[in-house]
């Protein structure tokens, strides 16, 4: 009996020192959650077909569309901008240019007989697919704006994609040996030869489209506005083809129409090219 009471005692003890051990057991630590890592974005141009790796800070970038201009205002093409969200007036954070160049317009580039940029230097290449050429412009930093050096390194990252052109798109003036790019929204445009006045030949256009003409809108009119060789009409230059300027006059009158289907017209415009362009 009292060896019974002696082991009784003896397993109380031992389970007591257990559950004064559980009892001052130290709570497990919480992890911390992780601090979540800025990401990168990418700003991705699908009419033309490229990208571009932003730095986490560009959120909220804008995108502008510009022209690049050959040495002589002869012959523009198509610049594409983005721009830092801090950006002001007052306080310029470097733009990240990109000229864009058809495969032609790059091969005299190269040549010589087409001059962009800031006197002898011509833009450098980025990167290519098998329809545009993608350059940075000569001397673009320049001015060392806030974060040049950040906008520079983002703007070597561009990589090119290949990119869908229908023939389909291609809107031909054959009376004048002329060629744009058309916007699916442009599918049904028509347009006539005709001479202004003052034109010493039937050398400038009327644009319509089907669907304005079945609602009246007859190509006279010019609801869609007119392309010129002329300066001194008061147009606005897309294009030089044939070795000379083109103009966009806008429409005089609105018929059944917008200023964004003029504005859509002008901007195709702005790829005219003629099987003989220089």
């Amino acid at each position: 009996m009292k060896k019974f009471l002696i082991l009784t005692s003896a397993i109380l003890l031992v389970a007591a020192a257990c559950n004064k051990q559980a009892a001052v057991q130290p709570a497990p630590t919480p992890t911390p959650n992780p601090t979540p890592t800025p990401t990168s974005q990418i700003y991705t141009n699908s009419q033309y077909g490229f990208t571009i790796d932003l730095q986490p800070d560009w959120t909220g970038y804008t995108v502008l569309s510009q022209q690049w201009e050959n040495n002589n205002s002869k012959q523009t093409g198509p610049k594409i901008v983005l721009r830092h969200p801090k950006w002001t007036v007052n306080n310029h954070y470097e733009d990240i240019p990109v000229d864009i160049f058809t495969t032609d317009q790059w091969n005299r580039v190269l040549k010589g007989t087409l001059l962009i940029g800031a006197g002898p230097v011509s833009p450098s290449e980025l990167d290519h697919n098998s329809i545009y050429v993608f350059a940075l412009p000569a001397r673009y930093n320049f001015d060392e704006a806030t974060g040049w050096q950040e906008a520079d390194q983002m703007v070597h990252t561009l990589k090119s994609f290949e990119v869908q052109q229908s023939a389909a798109n291609t809107f031909e003036i054959a009376a004048l040996g002329l060629k744009f790019q058309a916007p699916p929204s442009l599918s049904d445009l028509d347009y006539r030869t005709i001479k202004l006045s003052g034109d010493q030949s039937v050398s400038s256009v009327e644009f319509s489209s089907k669907k304005l003409e079945t609602a009246g809108c007859d190509i006279a009119k010019a609801p869609l506005g007119y392309l010129t060789y002329d300066n001194d009409k008061g147009g606005t230059l897309v294009a030089n083809a044939r070795s000379s300027n083109l103009y966009y006059i806008a429409p005089k009158t609105v018929c059944g129409t917008s200023a964004s289907d003029s504005d859509t017209l002008k901007s195709a415009l702005k790829s005219l090219t003629s099987d003989n362009s220089n």
